[in-house]
C-alpha cells in the first residue's frame, strides 16, 4: 500500500469530525493557526524548558496530529466552501514556524549548562 492510497482513507476517517467542526463554525484558517501555535509552543518548551528526554517523544506524536490538522484545514476549505487567498497564504506561511520549531536538530540548546565554563 502506498502513501497515496492512505490519504483518502485518512480523510474518510476525519470527515465526520470535519463536518462537526464546520457546523460548529470552526474555520480552516483557525485550524491552521491553532496547529502552528501548538508547534511553536511545543518547540519553545522543548528548547527553553529543557525537559527530560521522554518529552521529545511528543514530537512524532505531534507530527501525526499535525498531519491530521493539515488534512482537516484542507477539507474544511475544499468541502465546506472556506477556500480563500488568505487561507492559501496562511497555509504556506505557517509551514515555516511549524517545521522550524519541531525539528529535533533545531532544539538542541546552544547555551552551556549553568555552572559550566565558557
Amino acid at each position: 500500500m502506498s502513501i497515496y492510497e492512505l490519504k483518502p482513507r485518512f480523510q474518510a476517517l476525519l470527515r465526520p469530525l470535519v463536518g462537526r467542526l464546520a457546523r460548529a463554525g470552526v474555520t480552516a484558517n483557525q485550524v491552521t493557526v491553532a496547529a502552528c501555535s501548538v508547534s511553536v509552543a511545543l518547540g519553545v518548551w522543548l528548547f527553553f524548558g529543557r525537559p527530560d528526554r521522554w518529552a521529545f517523544a511528543l514530537i512524532p506524536l505531534w507530527m501525526f496530529l499535525r498531519m491530521a490538522f493539515n488534512a482537516i484545514d484542507g477539507m474544511l476549505a475544499r468541502e465546506h466552501g472556506q477556500k480563500s487567498a488568505l487561507g492559501a497564504f496562511l497555509n504556506e506561511l505557517m509551514c515555516f514556524p511549524t517545521r522550524r520549531c519541531t525539528r529535533p536538530s533545531r532544539l538542541s540548546h546552544p547555551l552551556p549548562a549553568s555552572g559550566s565554563a565558557r
